[in-house]
């Protein structure tokens, strides 16, 4: 089986990819520009679970101090990150490096994105409403906690259809971030550089 750092990209993992010896690859769910989400199942439990593998364009390219300084930023704030608990947020299981590439486990939610959503039909001003109150709360929670999402849009809210109406759960920390105050706490590192989907970034 080949090496994921061999792969082009390198978050290209095929169907029956054995990530760490606990998550077999089973299909593709997403791609973005940090990476790709895979639907994977947990070998000895035999769940299924998202799996985040980084591109590794997203980690400074060639510059290996600079690669593995974002590396292990990205694993200390993905462990923090697993802190949080909310309804509106998703929970993150997991977390690790394997052949150099590093990984995010997170629950798997039933439901479709935000942006299909907006895609099938204009939502009413109540329904609105109620989803941006969920989506609030939840990075709330985060902010409290120090964390900052950093790629906030419509394909990573998803509307979780277990619960009536659907509950809009924000997704995908891959790109999260430490606010500053956090950041020195931590570790004395400043913020990162700018991240994130252009359209939906903050002024």
């Amino acid at each position: 089986m080949p090496r994921l750092h061999s792969l082009s990209p390198a978050a290209d993992a095929p169907v029956g990819t054995l990530i760490d010896g606990k998550y077999r690859v089973e299909r593709l769910l997403s791609r973005g520009g940090a990476g790709a989400v895979f639907v994977a199942r947990h070998v000895h439990l035999g769940t299924e679970v998202a799996l985040k593998l980084l591109h590794d364009h997203a980690r400074d390219g060639g510059d290996a101090s600079a690669r593995d300084l974002r590396t292990r930023r990205f694993l200390r704030e993905a462990r923090l990150a697993a802190q949080l608990t909310h309804p509106n947020l998703v929970q993150i299981l997991d977390c690790g490096l394997v052949d150099d590439v590093p990984y995010l486990v997170m629950e798997l939610i039933p439901g479709t994105d935000l942006r299909a959503r907006l895609a099938a039909a204009p939502l009413t001003l109540v329904e609105t409403c109620a989803l941006i109150d969920g989506i609030a709360a939840g990075l709330t929670v985060a902010h409290v906690a120090g964390i900052v999402h950093r790629d906030l849009k419509p394909d990573n809210v998803v509307l979780d259809t277990r619960a009536t109406p659907p509950r809009p759960r924000v997704v995908d920390f891959g790109l999260a971030t430490l606010t500053p105050t956090a950041a020195r706490d931590a570790s004395g590192s400043s913020l990162p550089p700018m991240a994130g989907t252009p359209a939906y970034l903050a002024p």
